[in-house]
């Protein structure tokens, strides 16, 4: 079982494998989609970063993108139809709770 922290602040269970889910979702212009950043592991002090390579690492965690215990800046850059938007945040992973690990816009 993962947990994942979603944009919202929710903390997520997941049962699924993850090579059963599909990387990439379509958003079209004009809807919204939640965008997740970094996932931390139920248990563990470390939080990793998010990206469609994500899915094919066990329990969601891609080594190369292991990041420890700290507040880390964040960029998050959309383009879609030639427009492109951006989002600064703060993913905070500053304690040993999971409660500790949560996005900061």
């Amino acid at each position: 079982m993962v947990s994942v922290t979603s944009a919202n602040g929710q903390v997520v269970q997941l049962l699924t494998n993850p090579q059963e889910l599909k990387p990439t979702v379509d958003v079209y212009p004009g809807d919204t989609e939640l965008l997740d950043v970094a996932v931390r592991v139920d248990g563990e002090d470390d939080c990793y970063g998010w990206n469609d390579e994500t899915y094919y690492y066990q329990n969601w965690r891609n080594p190369n993108r292991r990041l420890g215990r700290s507040i880390f800046l964040v960029d998050v850059i959309v383009t879609s139809s030639g427009k492109k938007s951006i989002g600064h945040f703060r993913v905070a992973n500053d304690g040993p709770a999971l409660a500790s690990f949560r996005l900061i816009e």
